[in-house]
């Protein structure tokens, strides 16, 4: 059977979290944060705030959603952080979305950087 009628598979990219899991970063993630938010990261990368962050909290609506928090002083917008919901599995997990919020949620505190 030839390829024609199926699907390419575009790669996923494995970003590592600051708990030393590995988060899936699709491109149809990227795809849809790009069209949804364009340039709002400043050109950064979605991941970044999983490397550099300031703060993750337990979602309140569920469980195995962390919500990864990085704050920037300059945006196209202002100050900002940038909040990166990751479903978590197992093992490792994958990005939902990122978005730009005022401030972070007042949930469980599952990692936040020293001061």
């Amino acid at each position: 059977m030839g390829t024609a009628g199926m699907m390419r598979r575009e790669p996923r990219r494995l970003l590592p979290d600051t708990f030393g899991r590995g988060v899936r970063l699709t491109p149809e993630r990227t795809d849809h944060n790009l069209q949804t938010y364009g340039n709002v990261h400043d050109g950064r990368s979605i991941g970044e705030p999983l490397a550099s962050l300031n703060l993750v909290v337990r979602s309140s609506s569920t469980d195995d959603v962390a919500l990864f928090y990085e704050s920037h002083s300059e945006t196209p917008v202002g100050p900002k952080y940038v909040c990166v919901p990751v479903k978590i599995a197992s093992a490792d997990g994958f990005v939902i979305t990122a978005y730009l919020t005022d401030r972070t949620k007042q949930e469980v505190v599952l990692w936040q950087r020293s001061r």
